[in-house]
């Protein structure tokens, strides 16, 4: 068994807007830094929208996000609170002070968004965000286990952190954007079949 939420910083809630994106890549910049300083997703969406967009979303990719903040570093959550202001109004005076930002370690696109791949970062400690199709009657249900037979309809996507794998039977313990209230305390378990079948990309933290 792998677990890690112990070393996890809380689970926050993104609310109505399509920005799980940017909560799923804060906390796996939290958990490799260890320092249980709270990362700021407001800056990590307009990290994102720095390298490429679609016009008129706010959704982003995760190696969109991955690259910005490469790129322009990471505001912490107290220079740039969640939606204070908005991220198309550009970096707020707190975010621009380089004492508040904070450097992303390496990442790396995993080949496959395979689950023992995953499994084998997250027996190394590193961070792996995960993006997936969303099965809609499976992830609203509120109960923790996501599972669903192959062939579903998928139409949204969702991006959480992946932070352990069970055994026996095998499944993906995750960390959701969606509160407390949701799953096991915010936090959910993918079956293997889920895996299989509705994984889509998976994007790993390297050494700090």
């Amino acid at each position: 068994m792998i677990d890690h939420r112990s070393v996890q910083t809380p689970v926050r809630n993104q609310g109505n807007r399509p920005t799980c994106v940017a909560f799923a890549t804060s906390a796996a910049h939290e958990w490799s830094a260890a320092d249980q300083i709270v990362r700021s997703p407001e800056d990590a969406l307009w990290a994102a929208h720095q390298v490429g967009e679609v016009p008129g979303r706010e959704e982003t990719t995760v190696a969109w996000a991955l690259e910005g903040l490469t790129r322009h570093h990471h505001a912490t959550d107290s220079a740039w609170p969640y939606g204070q202001p908005h991220w198309s109004q550009g970096r707020p005076v707190a975010a621009l002070d380089p004492g508040n930002r904070r450097p992303l370690p390496g990442w790396s696109a995993l080949e496959l968004p395979a689950f023992d791949e995953i499994a084998s970062a997250l027996d190394a400690a590193r961070p792996v965000v995960l993006t997936v199709g969303v099965v809609t009657t499976v992830w609203f249900a509120g109960g923790p286990l996501i599972d669903a037979e192959p062939g579903a309809k998928t139409p949204s996507t969702h991006a959480v952190l992946a932070v352990g794998a069970l055994e026996a039977p095998d499944r993906l313990i995750i960390k959701n954007s969606w509160g407390e209230e949701w799953g096991e305390h915010g936090y959910g378990y993918l079956t293997r079949r889920y895996v299989d079948h509705y994984a889509l990309r998976a994007h790993r933290l390297e050494d700090r």
